[in-house]
């Protein structure tokens, strides 16, 4: 009697807490296109990545179990989906190659694909060109027949900087507000709203309360920091000059007679010339 009280606290004491994670801590399910968004650095690759790893082990383990019973009854294995990225990863992954995007090959069914910062892999200004413009639609809107089962995570800090033929195809997104890192615990924890989108009216979601009071809550173990470099483009100005000269002198003008900018305006140069010319006229008056 006394043993069946303790298995019964136990199984209360394991519901309840069971009950509170689902409360308060969400369990991503993903559609076959999901794209990821959120501020620069606020943990979109982690919760991506994270997410693409569990759902490519999940697809492995159903694909075995599924293979299990076709050797019982003698048929033909079905190939173990695969990990599809765009960056190096430290877990077993096939590179996402322009023949896999412009569907000259195709990824084994039921994987998953990884691609970060999408919008460098198709913009919004890739739209001069047809072919690709149709290469990229066809890619997206066929994800779902092409992976029979699998899923593509796209993550990117802007929706519209990417190119129609993403927006257009998509639905489900995931927005990372930011993530605590947790101190000495294993694990990190990444805040994250689940939102609908669409091309014609954008993020269907509407909330009234501060953006922090709807997050939902996903845990991560810190392992997964190992399982890629979150700075891996930095190789691609690693190697350059380092600039640091420090200014340290006090100025009686604190203005500023030019505009750092990848623009040329047209414009500028007469009126800060006027300024100097009217600056000298001061002077000389003076």
């Amino acid at each position: 009697m006394k043993t069946l009280f303790i298995f019964i606290v136990l199984f209360a004491l394991v519901g309840f807490v069971l009950w509170l994670y689902f409360k308060y801590f969400k369990v991503p399910k993903m559609n076959a296109l999901v794209m990821v968004t959120g501020g620069v650095k606020a943990g979109k690759s982690t919760f991506a990545i994270a997410c693409g790893i569990q759902q490519h082990k999940q697809r492995v383990f159903r694909t075995k179990i599924v293979n299990w019973f076709r050797r019982l009854f003698h048929k033909e294995e079905l190939p173990l989906p695969r990990f599809y990225s765009n960056i190096p990863v430290n877990y077993p992954y096939v590179e996402l190659t322009e023949d896999l995007l412009f569907r000259r090959k195709r990824f084994v069914y039921g994987s998953v694909i990884y691609c970060g910062e999408c919008s460098l892999v198709a913009n919004s200004m890739n739209f001069n060109k047809l072919d690709d413009n149709e290469r990229i639609l066809l890619f997206n809107k066929l994800i779902g027949h092409e992976l029979r089962g699998g899923l593509i995570i796209y993550d990117t800090q802007c929706i519209g900087d990417t190119h129609f033929g993403i927006r257009r195809s998509l639905s489900q997104q995931f927005f990372v507000h930011h993530t605590n890192k947790c101190l000495f615990l294993p694990f990190i924890i990444v805040y994250t709203r689940e939102l609908v989108y669409t091309e014609d009216n954008g993020v269907q979601n509407n909330f009234n309360e501060d953006v922090e009071e709807s997050l939902k809550r996903t845990v991560i173990w810190k392992s997964i920091w190992n399982k890629f470099d979150a700075y891996c483009y930095s190789i691609l100005t690693d190697d350059l000059p380092v600039e640091e000269r420090v200014i340290d002198e006090k100025k009686d003008d604190l203005r500023c007679d030019k505009i750092l900018s990848f623009n040329k305006y047209k414009t500028l140069y007469n009126a800060v010339f006027t300024l100097q010319q009217e600056n000298m006229k001061g002077d000389k008056n003076g």
